[in-house]
């Protein structure tokens, strides 16, 4: 690109420029600084807009990272939690055995997520028949108000590190009300039953 002074119409390019090409070169740069603050607001404006884009950014990640950190505790809470672990335990057993379901004998996986290893040994070795256990274990009936795993009300008499002690009252239509108390202890990371006490 030549110099700015060969605007100017010499006819020697080499010859230095008069103070008239200077002037005139002096102009130019002022109209090109002129159109250049023309253009600076434009400019200024859209960054502007990028640092308030950058800004959002920031805060939806902020947002998203707060997110992760509350929604796991949620969905672990139930399991450390022994009056919830005791409702979750009886509105999943009620509506196996009314749909036909025998639980202690074709679910043992899944008892094993509410119930102690020790509970279920000793359900094992009750006796059976005449003399024996009378009815279902964790109901103590021969019959089953579909309603009680529907209405499951937990009070907690003693709530400890690995062990409590807590009041249930299964409410049904059909049948009336089931009350007992339940002692359960935290294995495994989570509540589960280790014995069931009706008393009637």
């Amino acid at each position: 690109m030549l110099p700015l002074y060969h605007r100017c119409n010499y006819a020697d390019p080499f010859r230095f420029p008069s103070r008239l090409c200077w002037a005139n070169d002096r102009s130019l740069l002022r109209r090109t600084f002129a159109a250049t603050k023309e253009v600076s607001p434009t400019i200024a404006m859209k960054m502007a807009a990028l640092q308030r884009f950058s800004k959002m950014k920031y805060v939806c990640v902020a947002v998203l990272v707060a997110l992760t950190f509350i929604t796991p505790s949620r969905a672990v809470w139930p399991e450390k939690n022994p009056a919830e672990a005791v409702r979750n335990f009886y509105a999943w057993y009620v509506h196996e055995v009314v749909n036909g379901s025998r639980p202690l004998e074709k679910e043992r996986e899944q008892m094993r997520k509410f119930v102690t290893e020790g509970l279920l040994s000793r359900i094992n070795k009750m006796p059976k028949g005449p003399g024996g256990s009378d009815g279902d274990f964790f109901l103590n009936a021969q019959e089953v108000d579909p309603e009680w795993g529907k209405n499951v009300a937990v009070s907690n008499y003693y709530v400890g590190k690995t062990m409590s002690k807590l009041g249930v009252i299964l409410t049904g239509r059909k049948l009336g009300d089931r009350q007992f108390e339940v002692k359960v202890l935290f294995q495994e990371g989570a509540w589960k039953i280790d014995e069931v006490k009706f008393s009637d």
